[in-house]
């Protein structure tokens, strides 16, 4: 995996030793390559930054991120060290940032797919023959399939993201009215604020005031009884379940500070004490303010979802395997593959582009295979989702 910028914050026992077997893979991959790199040009090697749970080659700074639990495997030494050495071509080449975009991807991740098994031939018969002990070559396509584990991440995700389009869509249409009843919720507490002052100035009995207050914000259209039956029937049904535990937990919140309110008046009574009307006041601005803060988190979740990040990170990833298949079946199809590298690494990206990825056979399996075909109909799909936002920007607003 090419492009995990970030410093190096974690160290371990392994990484000196990982330094010292990365430069010697790096040695005789570009001896097989045929290319002549001087070793101040070497990548650095360091552990990946805290929280990312890749690996990946960063060719900005010319660093190597090794994940600590692949110090010991040998197919990521190898696909990122064939990042390096094609990224030093593209340089030689003066193409390094005149060709991008998700077709990119596919080339950069061809490239390192390659570098797994030029580290394996390599290393066979040498002290690094062990980092390829115990892992078998991977396999992005197997008897003219996607491996388990991929079919396994769709059928994950598909049902979810269905349910997602079904719940933006009825939005959309009418049926449920997310965005209208957390806006009827929250001008049911602006209106229980201005009650308070007006209650304040009538010198309405306090205990009088927490009661039409309770009745105001919990019950009736919009109220929070109203809007809790809808949160919980999307967390049941699956099908907005981030979103709607992140509204149900304001719920949550503003229910205990009404019950709060239920407290004091039952303690109360009919007192005329002046300081219930400061309770009440500040208790209902307190679940104002988390609520309108709570919409703003959910708004910026909704575009997370069904908007540009989502749908990017999704076709990042349908390349990465698209670049990995198309190396996979390149090697398969051609037994030489190996004597031909010298070549095929000083190819310019449109040339490998052209050749490996959008040749006709390539393109007729990409177009015959179900799972790849199912990770580009959900790329469609996000973007669907992302015209139904549940929030639409003059929807939410609050003020």
């Amino acid at each position: 995996m090419e492009g995990l910028p970030g410093e190096n914050i974690s160290n371990n026992e392994g990484l000196e030793r990982a330094e010292k077997l990365a430069r010697k893979l790096i040695g005789l991959m570009t001896a097989k390559i045929g290319i002549n790199i001087p070793e101040e040009n070497w990548p650095e090697i360091k552990i990946s930054p805290e929280g990312y749970n890749t690996s990946a080659y960063d060719k900005k700074d010319n660093v190597i991120y090794l994940n600590e639990s692949r110090l010991g495997s040998g197919i990521t030494y190898g696909e990122e060290i064939g990042h390096f050495i094609r990224c030093y071509f593209e340089r030689e080449n003066g193409e390094a940032d005149i060709f991008w975009g998700n077709p990119k991807v596919a080339v950069d991740e061809f490239y390192g797919r390659l570098g797994e098994n030029i580290a394996r031939e390599v290393s066979m018969g040498t002290e690094l023959e062990v980092l390829f002990g115990e892992e078998d070559e991977r396999k992005h396509f197997k008897d003219e399939k996607l491996e388990e584990e991929i079919k396994n991440d769709i059928n994950k995700t598909k049902p979810l993201l269905d349910k997602l389009e079904e719940v933006a869509r009825a939005n959309r249409e009418g049926k449920i009215k997310i965005a209208d009843n957390i806006k009827s919720f929250f001008a049911k507490l602006k209106d229980a604020e201005l009650l308070c002052q007006e209650a304040k100035q009538q010198k309405m009995s306090p205990a009088e005031l927490g009661k039409e207050v309770l009745s105001l914000v919990t019950e009736g259209s919009g109220g929070r009884e109203e809007l809790a039956v809808l949160a919980k029937s999307l967390i049941k049904d699956g099908g907005y379940p981030d979103w709607a535990q992140g509204l149900f937990d304001v719920l949550t919140a503003a229910e205990k500070n009404l019950a709060a309110f239920k407290s004091k008046i039952e303690e109360m009574g009919s007192s005329k004490d002046d300081s219930l009307y400061t309770f009440l006041e500040s208790d209902i601005w307190f679940i104002k303010s988390s609520c309108k803060m709570a919409m703003m988190k959910l708004s910026n979740l909704d575009q997370r979802l069904g908007g540009i990040e989502m749908i990017n990170n999704a076709q990042v990833s349908l390349h990465h395997t698209i670049g990995y298949a198309a190396a996979e079946k390149y090697m398969q199809k051609d037994p030489d593959w190996l004597s031909k590298i010298p070549v095929i690494f000083k190819y310019k990206n449109r040339e490998a582009l052209e050749e490996f990825i959008e040749n006709d056979d390539f393109q007729d399996w990409l177009q015959s295979n179900e799972s790849m075909t199912v990770l580009k109909e959900m790329i469609e799909q996000l973007k669907r989702i992302s015209d139904l936002s549940i929030f639409p920007s003059e929807e939410y607003d609050l003020d």
